[in-house]
């Protein structure tokens, strides 16, 4: 037929971001050949438009609310985020309570690592008194109180640390974890390291009978003066790493396996490069490299030995770490986070400290013998590497002592 109405007919009334629908089976009919108008978006859902909006406003497509938001008005434009604390229904047409999972105070994995942790800082109040009494005995001497007492203090924040990875996640107990993490392994690492170059050092030194070539800086002054910079470089870096990039190195999130699952309240590091970690990661690696070196000072192989003991657990624990943690399960992340650190504590602490408390109550010798002893090893030692230079000086010294009249004489 002719005329505008056989061609053309009227369906309602189009707005902007509407159209109020007077003519259904108008609108049904045309539907089948194209999409120029648009049915209803019901609850849980909302409009889409594409990029012809500004041209056919009443054209848009309904789209499912996302995880975790919800919308329960008919026709909506946006979804509305749920809660923090909640999550959407299945029909994302509400928000629902939903199962925040973590480590428990009355969990076993709680348990273990709260009981390792505090049996730890005991013992290491209990040595640090025995290094106190004892600070006169060659075996403590020999081996320099400041560094003994500097790695207690490490470990003083290495085991409480291991306790903060199972407490509730939020921003402030990640945040917390990650800086005493920081602190006690750059503690622990940068003095190892500086025991291990004032040794190398110093009988590297002896084997040509020359002196240290950082003398100074292993005195009591050089030591502390060397921790405050540690230190402060580390505050440094934390900084630099807290207020750059995605923000501290352990962020606390909360994850779900699958939609409308319970929630994993989580510590993760996956979005920072760790930049305050490369200081004790170079410090572990030369510390081992100085301690494998000095297996060749035999005076002080005990000591290189339970050095290089310690360090190289820690790295076998960080490297398991590393390749464990990224594929755990999200409920054993924590727990396996506080694990490490226990272990890497009580590693350093019976390597290092428990021999020395060994020799200083259970050993039969007296401290005129342990002086004796050190200064036997010394003279070996200086034999070895030196032997005709100290035989010849022997022989001229015994010289000397047979014919005093024929030098006085010259």
């Amino acid at each position: 037929s002719s005329g505008i109405n056989a061609e053309y007919g009227i369906i309602g009334r189009g707005f902007y971001d509407k159209m109020d629908v007077d003519n259904e089976e108008l609108l049904r009919e045309i539907s089948r050949y194209n999409k120029t108008c648009s049915s209803g978006c019901s609850p849980g859902t909302h409009r889409l438009w594409g990029s012809s909006r500004l041209h056919l406003p009443c054209c848009w497509t309904c789209e499912r609310c996302k995880v975790n938001t919800y919308n329960t008005e008919t026709d909506s434009n946006f979804c509305t985020v749920c809660n923090v604390s909640l999550s959407s229904n299945e029909n994302n047409t509400a928000c629902v309570v939903t199962t925040e999972l973590y480590a428990k105070y009355n969990e076993t994995s709680f348990i273990t690592v709260a009981s390792g942790s505090s049996a730890g800082i005991v013992l290491v109040v209990i040595f640090g008194f025995i290094i106190m009494k004892h600070e006169a005995r060659p075996v403590i001497k020999a081996t320099d109180p400041g560094y003994l007492y500097m790695l207690l203090v490490g470990l003083l924040i290495g085991y409480p640390t291991a306790v903060m990875s199972l407490i509730k996640p939020s921003t402030r107990s990640c945040s917390m974890e990650y800086y005493s993490f920081v602190i006690f392994a750059t503690m622990i690492s940068t003095n190892l390291l500086y025991k291990c170059v004032k040794v190398y050092d110093i009988f590297a030194a002896a084997q040509n009978f020359e002196p240290p070539v950082f003398g100074r800086f292993f005195k009591t002054i050089g030591q502390a003066l060397f921790n405050v910079i540690m230190l402060i470089i580390t505050a440094i870096l934390l900084i630099i790493d807290t207020f750059t990039g995605s923000g501290p190195g352990w962020t606390f999130v909360r994850s779900q396996q699958h939609e409308h699952g319970p929630w994993f309240l989580l510590c993760t590091g996956q979005q920072s490069v760790l930049l305050p970690m490369a200081i004790p990661t170079v410090a572990f690696a030369l510390t081992l490299l100085l301690a494998f070196q000095m297996r060749s000072f035999p005076h002080n192989f005990r000591e290189s030995l339970n050095i290089f003991c310690a360090t190289f657990v820690v790295i076998l624990c960080g490297v398991m770490f590393l390749a464990g943690y990224s594929y755990s399960a999200p409920q054993l992340k924590s727990f396996l986070r506080g694990i490490v650190l226990l272990v890497t504590s009580t590693a350093f602490l019976f390597s290092i400290f428990v021999p020395k408390v060994y020799i200083l109550f259970f050993s039969k010798t007296t401290v005129e013998e342990e002086r004796a002893a050190i200064k036997e090893r010394v003279r070996k030692f200086s034999t070895m590497k030196q032997p005709a230079a100290v035989a010849t000086a022997a022989d001229a010294f015994s010289n000397l002592k047979k014919r005093p009249s024929t030098i006085s004489e010259q």
